[in-house]
């Protein structure tokens, strides 16, 4: 069962009573609460569920009228238009859909071989974009060096499931970070839920399980072998690391406090969805309009047979006509483009990366780079974190990787070469890796990586050094052949 919402539908009431936070688990406390709290708003966010967050859990400021639905229920009209899951997408997309080329140093050839096992393992090009995306409206994103399978792998963690313990230290990291999830057991008629506790710290990982009362208080701890039999995990486990190996990376921290890219945002989403619904309002009265009709129409008991298809009038005034009115939408248009350009401003979300660019749209990748240099800016603060996180989180992975019996080689901080995400032309690509290498700025091999890719580079590099060995045996005989 995931952690912790699930688990707050069997201990709680509403979504609005989760969200006051007191009727969360009693296993909480309420700074994790709070957290929670704020993680819950971002998903929110991200998924669309703004009649949740704005209606059921009191977010908003307007009054969103009521249209009667196909089953004969009235409820409040309110249209959700998800810019915001869009623009995180396109956000991550940026950061990491052309994902960063992380290498081992020169000359560490087995440190390039363990690298090159541990990605695969990890399918790290998709653990690093869904982070990427996480983090952008949960405010970090998590991930555990670990080992499985006798592999070392990197994998993510839900940041529902971490919880910090103490205060950042100056390297950026927390010392102790609690994962923890839920655990089911019973029949449907009677469940009982258990309390799992993984505590990392450095080279120590702890266990620990215990029962839950059914509003979310700790009975009680249980034993884990017991609990999980033959597969019960050690009460405490040393990594041979000395690093803690579970840690995070902000999307952008301020203060100590990490922040997503729709911090602020509340009530713009809030005037956004109104305008957007008020006009959908009007468009369906239009759709269904009243009719007025002449006395004559109305039998003696004031009816009339909406069904006829043909009506009897003395003069053309006295016919039938529709009570419409002129609702001015030119103006409500126009404050809905208002909104989610002021939405869009707030996230820095250039509108030509989402298609949403009024005007023609550009012709070529480098119009397109100058129009969204406000979200490159964006996507750059966040690499000041993840260049750091991702050389942190591959020494962890390297440590473990020699921790494990059989496994030792040399190793030394990764290097990580980033992209913008935005599209170039090849030949300006091919005429930019040529010239590094003229100058002298590029080696063959990273050259035939940059343009070819690195799992291509190996084939290549070979090729091209069986052509220079038979080029250079062909000068060498010409040469000969002179002297003589």
């Amino acid at each position: 069962m995931a952690f912790p919402f699930s688990i707050g539908e069997r201990f709680t009431g509403t979504a609005a009573q989760r969200a006051a936070m007191n009727l969360m688990p009693a296993f909480l406390t309420d700074p994790q609460k709070a957290r929670l709290a704020k993680i819950r708003k971002g998903r929110q966010l991200y998924n669309g569920q703004w009649r949740q967050f704005l209606l059921t859990d009191g977010n908003t400021a307007h009054l969103f009228k009521a249209l009667r639905n196909a089953a004969g229920e009235e409820k409040p009209l309110l249209v959700t238009v998800n810019v915001l899951g869009l623009a995180a997408r396109k956000t991550a997309d940026l950061l990491m859909l052309d994902p960063p080329r992380i290498s081992a140093p020169e000359g560490l050839d087995a440190q390039a071989d363990a690298l090159k096992a541990i990605h695969q393992a990890s399918d790290i090009e998709a653990v690093l974009y869904e982070g990427a995306l996480a983090a952008t409206y949960e405010a970090e994103a998590w991930l555990q060096v670990m080992r499985h399978d006798g592999r070392t792998l990197i994998t993510g963690v839900p940041a529902d499931m971490c919880f910090p313990v103490g205060d950042l230290g100056p390297d950026g990291c927390y010392a102790e970070v609690e994962k923890v999830w839920v655990e089911t057991r019973g029949t449907a008629s009677l469940k009982r839920h258990y309390l799992r506790k993984e505590i990392h710290t450095a080279g120590l990982i702890r266990n620990a399980l215990y029962v839950l009362s059914p509003y979310g208080q700790v009975e009680g701890d249980v034993d884990l072998g017991v609990f999980y039999g033959t597969d019960a995990p050690p009460p405490q486990m040393e990594t041979g690391v000395d690093e803690i190996l579970l840690d995070h990376v902000p999307n952008f921290r301020l203060r100590g406090a990490s922040i997503s890219d729709f911090e602020g945002v509340d009530e713009l989403v809030d005037q956004f969805t109104a305008a957007v619904s008020q006009a959908a309002i009007v468009i369906a009265k239009h759709a269904d309009p009243k009719i007025g009709l002449p006395v004559e129409a109305f039998d003696a008991d004031g009816k009339y047979k909406a069904s006829d298809d043909a009506f009897a009038f003395a003069s053309k005034d006295d016919s039938p006509y529709y009570l419409v009115w002129n609702a001015q939408l030119d103006a409500a248009i126009k404050m809905i483009e208002m909104w989610l350009d002021w939405l869009l401003v707030v996230i820095e979300m250039s509108p030509g990366l989402l298609g949403l660019r009024k005007g023609a749209a550009p012709d070529a990748y480098k119009k397109l780079r100058l129009e969204a240099v406000n979200t490159l800016a964006k996507v750059a603060r966040k690499k000041l974190y993840w260049t750091r996180f991702l050389a942190d989180v591959h020494r962890r992975a390297h440590k473990l990787d020699n921790a494990s019996p059989g496994t030792r080689y040399d190793h030394d901080a990764v290097n990580t070469e980033w992209h913008d995400g935005i599209p170039v032309d090849e030949s300006e690509r091919i005429d930019a890796v040529v010239n590094k290498r003229l100058a002298g700025l590029l080696d063959r091999r990273t050259a035939v990586e940059d343009l070819e890719g690195v799992e291509n580079a190996a084939s290549i590099l070979e090729r091209l050094e069986t052509e220079d060995a038979a080029a250079s045996r062909v000068a060498m005989n010409l040469t000969e052949r002179e002297r003589t």
